[in-house]
C-alpha cells in the first residue's frame, strides 16, 4: 500500500518510477517498520534492523523495555536507561553516563559509554566528534552521512545511513543507538 501511495505521488509530481525520490518528505512516506541502519567503515559493513522496540544486528542487539534499552553492544551485556537529557546504565562492567543536549536541530552527546569517552554532535547536515579512540567527521550527502573515521591511524572512509523512523525518536534513544553503533 505504501509503495502504491509513493508511486501515485511520484506520478502526480511528474517523477518517473525509475528516478530516485530523495526528499525528506518522500523518505517519511516510504518509511515502514523494519528499516535498516547501515554503517560502512572501510570494507566492513554493519546492518541494524530497526523496529519500534528492537534494534538488532551483528554488533548491536538492544530491546526497548520501558525506558531501558537492554541487550548487547559488541559482546558486552548492556542496560541503558533513557531519560530526558541523559543516558545512564552500563556496557559490560563499565558505567554509562552521557548528557544529551538539544539546541535547535543539533544534538550534543557528552560523557562515557562503557570504557569509551564520548563527545559527539549530531546535526541534520553532519556528525562530528569522538567515540573512544575514533574521531568521526561525516557530512550529509543526499540522505546518508559520508566522511571519515580516524581510530589512531589513517582516516578510513565511512558511510552511515540512518532511517527516518530512528531520527524521529526521543533524543536519549537516538543518542544511545548511534553511540552504541559507533562504539561497537
Amino acid at each position: 500500500m505504501a509503495l502504491t501511495i509513493a508511486l501515485v505521488l511520484a506520478a502526480a509530481a511528474g517523477v518517473s518510477a525509475a528516478e530516485p525520490m530523495v526528499s525528506v518528505g518522500n523518505r517519511v512516506l516510504a518509511a515502514q517498520p523494519g528499516n535498516t541502519l547501515t554503517l560502512e567503515v572501510g570494507t566492513q559493513t554493519s546492518f541494524l534492523a530497526v523496529d519500534r522496540d528492537h534494534i538488532a544486528g551483528r554488533a548491536v542487539d538492544l530491546q526497548r523495555v520501558g525506558n531501558h534499552l537492554r541487550g548487547f553492544v559488541g559482546d558486552e551485556e548492556s542496560d541503558l536507561q533513557l531519560a530526558p537529557g541523559r543516558v545512564t546504565g552500563h556496557v559490560g562492567a563499565h558505567p554509562v553516563a552521557m548528557q544529551i543536549e538539544r539546541q535547535g536541530s543539533q544534538l550534543t552527546i557528552n560523557g562515557n559509554f562503557g570504557r569509551r569517552a564520548v563527545a559527539l554532535s549530531l546535526h541534520p547536515h553532519s556528525i562530528d566528534g569522538d567515540v573512544g579512540a575514533c574521531r568521526y567527521q561525516l557530512r550529509n550527502q543526499v540522505g546518508e552521512y559520508v566522511g571519515t573515521a580516524a581510530c589512531g591511524g589513517r582516516p578510513t572512509p565511512v558511510k552511515l545511513d540512518l532511517p527516518v523512523p530512528l531520527v524521529t525518536r526521543e533524543d536519549a534513544e537516538v543518542a544511545a543507538i548511534v553511540t552504541a553503533l559507533l562504539a561497537s
